[in-house]
Parts: structure tokens; C-alpha cells; sequence
């Protein structure tokens, strides 16, 4: 298995979309409210799947075509639920309040997922490393 910056990189930004979904997506001033109480258990499984395509798989494998769609599937999970929480207010004596806001799980999922996909992506496109090549032979 070659080294490679685009493998290493998806490989941690899938560590965040599993960190991300375990951490707090909806935070108020009492609580907050983990991610896997909802759309997060979505990620948390997507997101270890995706990672353990891009560990067991080389450059150019079919394989990593579906740990892309499944990055892609995680960033419109956490996109749309930033939306969602960051929209959501409450009218108090006429008033609209913000009471919810975005954690920090649902930041990490969101652009962990993001990064994932670029990377993933980029890992998925390299030219696959000549293993067990003869040598150079002079001319």
C-alpha cells in the first residue's frame, strides 16, 4: 500500500465526519444535542465506510468512485442541517430569538465531508504506483 498526502488527507477528514457525528450538532444555552440523535447516526456510518474504502483500496479502484458519492452524501447531510439549525428561530414577546445554534459536530461534519470529497476524489484519480516494475536497463 503506497503513501499517499490525498489518502492521508481523506483518511483524517473521515476520522471528522465520525468525530463530527458524535459531537454536538444543536447547542442552546441548557443543552446541547448530539448529532447521532438525528442525522448524525447517517454520517457517522457513511463516513466510516467511505474511510475504509479509501484504507483498503488503491488508486483507480472502482471502490473509491462509491466512498466519493458516499462524501458527497455526508456533505449534503451536514450542509443542509447547518442551514437548518442556523435558520431556526423562535418569536418571544414579538421578537425573533435565535435559541438554537450550530455545534461544533455539525461544523466538523459539514466540512469534513467537504474535504473528504475533494480528496477522495483526488486520491481516487492518481496513477496507480508500478509495484514489482523491473529496473532501468541501460541503454
Amino acid at each position: 500500500m503506497q503513501g499517499s498526502t490525498a489518502r492521508t488527507v481523506a483518511l483524517l477528514a473521515a476520522a471528522g465526519i465520525v468525530i463530527g457525528a458524535i459531537g454536538p450538532w444543536q447547542t442552546t444555552f441548557l443543552v446541547d444535542i448530539a448529532g447521532t440523535k438525528g442525522d448524525g447516526r447517517v454520517t457517522l456510518l457513511l463516513g466510516l465506510v467511505a474511510g475504509i474504502l479509501v484504507l483498503l483500496r488503491e488508486p483507480g479502484s472502482r471502490w473509491l468512485l462509491l466512498a466519493v458519492v458516499l462524501g458527497v452524501a455526508c456533505t449534503i447531510v451536514g450542509v443542509s442541517d447547518l442551514v437548518t439549525v442556523s435558520n431556526s428561530t423562535e418569536e418571544i414577546y414579538g421578537r425573533e430569538v435565535d435559541l438554537i445554534s450550530p455545534g461544533w459536530g455539525l461544523w466538523l461534519t459539514a466540512v469534513a465531508s467537504a474535504v473528504f470529497t475533494v480528496s477522495a476524489y483526488m486520491f481516487k484519480t492518481e496513477a496507480p504506483h508500478l509495484q514489482n516494475a523491473p529496473p532501468d536497463q541501460p541503454a
